[in-house]
């Protein structure tokens, strides 16, 4: 995750992204999900406590409290609306709403069809969703 927050503003001027989390918020929020962040998403975290990219596109949660926070997608009265593995940590949505998420078991990007319940697509890790998402960005651009 080093420099890909360099590599989506040099991409497109339609990113967002907020001031980083702290170590002591990351810990904050696994407290209160009762589950750990991804390194991956951790990383991403500590350089943009959430935000958006391609916006309007993937909205990336927060560590932080509040309405787009990864504690409020990640409780049980959002969760009980899928059949969504508890493995699967919920951190983002996609602009038409299927979810993101990582497996806390392998760092797999997953993206959940939020229409039919399911697993629709993955990537080997975050970063390559993000790379990703810069390719098809800069290919119909």
């Amino acid at each position: 995750m080093d420099n890909i927050l360099d590599v989506l503003r040099a991409t497109s001027k339609k990113m967002i992204f907020t001031r980083p989390a702290s170590p002591a918020e990351l810990t904050r929020c696994e407290t209160a999900m009762g589950r750990s962040i991804p390194a991956d998403y951790r990383a991403f975290l500590l350089q943009s406590d959430g935000g958006e990219i391609f916006a309007p596109g993937t909205e990336l949660l927060s560590a932080r409290e509040g309405e787009h926070s990864l504690q409020r997608f990640n409780g049980a009265e959002f969760r009980s609306r899928f059949s969504m593995p508890e493995d699967l940590l919920i951190i983002g949505f996609l602009n038409y709403g299927d979810i993101l998420t990582i497996d806390r078991e392998n760092g797999n990007a997953v993206l959940w069809n939020h229409e039919e319940d399911r697993e629709e697509t993955y990537w080997e890790d975050l970063r390559t969703f993000l790379e990703d998402q810069i390719r098809c960005f800069t290919e119909e651009n």
